[in-house]
């Protein structure tokens, strides 16, 4: 498994969200037109990770190891109720996806709105997760969500995504400056946290939110299985 560099020491976090694309064939031809730019890839302190859809987790993972690329992976999501203790059929459990996985992405909007996420289901969520050993990105659409957490978990220590409901998927990205301020509020609510941008990212403006001080990278939706567009990204931050 990858060795994943300090977060306080890295200029840039990209995470490629495949959400439900990425079947064998697709996943890896990623990671062979990933490795094209292994320069690129092992720039300091810039840290990658890429979470494909469960079926693909232990192929993209294994790929990976075998070429030696520096990227390390992600699941989308974990059981709801496992927090609550319970063991059911088909449940995503992160004891068992922490030999593939370093990271997990836990409340994205589609996921709290599609499952009727509350906060304190987010909240279970990221202990477990933690817990486990994974690191959780956890996304907010609003201020409020990270104040609630804040409420929640005390001081929390991971990443927050932040991802403006307008800009999700639509091509119409948020302004930098305007995601910069309400990254600002979050670390000032959550100071032990590392802030992303998410929604419509691209190679034109990636440069835009990565020169903002509160924003420390990037979270790319499914056109980041698309490596040569999830390589422009990285090349224009």
């Amino acid at each position: 498994m990858y060795n994943i560099p300090h977060m306080s020491s890295s200029k840039g976090i990209f995470v490629a969200n495949w959400k439900q694309s990425g079947k064998g064939k697709e996943a890896l031809k990623w990671v062979s037109e990933m490795e094209q730019e292994r320069n690129l890839l092992t720039e300091v302190n810039k840290i990658i990770i890429v979470c494909p859809p469960l079926k693909a987790l232990d192929l993209v993972e294994q790929a990976i190891l075998k070429k030696h690329l520096p990227i390390a992976v992600g699941v989308q999501d974990i059981d709801v109720n496992v927090f609550k203790g319970e063991k059911n059929t088909g449940a995503q459990s992160p004891d068992f996806l922490t030999d593939s996985a370093t990271h997990v992405i836990i409340g994205h909007s589609e996921t709290r709105r599609n499952n009727k996420l509350t906060d304190q289901d987010v909240a279970g969520k990221v202990k477990v997760a933690q817990n486990a050993g994974l690191i959780t990105i956890v996304c907010v659409e609003q201020v409020n969500q990270a104040r609630k957490l804040k409420e929640l978990l005390g001081d929390y220590q991971g990443i927050i995504a932040y991802e403006p409901p307008f800009a999700i998927g639509t091509g119409n990205a948020a302004n930098p400056q305007d995601a910069n301020m309400v990254a600002m509020e979050i670390k000032e609510i959550l100071p032990s946290t590392t802030v992303l941008y998410g929604g419509s990212v691209d190679g034109k403006n990636i440069k835009g939110f990565m020169q903002q001080d509160s924003i420390s990278g990037v979270l790319v939706g499914n056109k980041s299985l698309d490596a040569s567009f999830f390589k422009a990204i990285l090349k224009n931050a």
